[in-house]
């Protein structure tokens, strides 16, 4: 199973809809399915980046795995990963 598909599966145990996140944490929907769907090139990194930890924080998902899960897949695809010092800053992201 795929990383991006793990997330999907953990947010749906938890019994939460995409429209629930997008509220708390202020990310649009549309946003939200192409991040559980692997569909990272909608944004630059970073932005990619900042928006799984305030996810991971909306369905209780440790922010560490998802960072990792991110480069993991990126580096799959081929797109740019997080440069090293990004991905050892694991403080959440900021409202």
């Amino acid at each position: 199973m795929a990383f991006h598909e793990d997330l999907r599966n953990h947010r749906l145990k938890k019994g939460l809809i995409l429209e629930e996140i997008s509220e708390d944490t202020k990310i649009n929907v549309r946003i939200l399915q192409a991040l559980e769907q692997g569909d990272y090139h909608i944004l630059p990194v970073p932005y990619i980046r900042l928006f799984l930890k305030a996810y991971a924080l909306a369905i209780d998902y440790p922010v560490e795995d998802i960072l990792r899960g991110l480069e993991n897949e990126l580096k799959l695809t081929g797109e740019q990963g997080i440069p090293a010092n990004m991905a050892t800053d694991l403080s959440p992201a900021v409202d």
